[in-house]
């Protein structure tokens, strides 16, 4: 199942973009099916420039900002996995209580 998942979205395209304009439409794609898209993603442009022969980037910008992006998808999925089982503990804690005006 897709839902409750983290999704980061990378892209890569011959225009100057990147890819970018698809990956804002898969955005909200990702997130109708329950998905918890990092709001901004890593587009590629030109790739056969970026890439050496064995797939690697080449600019060293490039490689900052991609190692950035992973580790904000780690974060995220982090913090969203500590959430989750905060409120797994909490729905079986009874808490809930009654009380109300009296």
């Amino acid at each position: 199942t897709w839902g409750g998942k983290t999704a980061g979205i990378v892209t890569f395209g011959g225009q100057s973009a990147g890819g970018a304009r698809a990956g804002y439409v898969l955005l909200n794609t990702v997130a109708e099916v329950g998905m918890f898209p990092l709001p901004k993603q890593f587009a590629l442009s030109a790739p056969w420039k970026a890439l050496d022969d064995d797939g690697a980037l080449v600019d060293d910008g490039k490689k900052a900002h991609l190692a950035a992006f992973v580790d904000q998808l780690l974060e995220f999925a982090a913090v969203r996995k500590a959430g989750a089982a905060a409120v797994a503990a909490g729905a079986g804690g009874g808490g809930g209580g009654g009380g109300g005006a009296k």
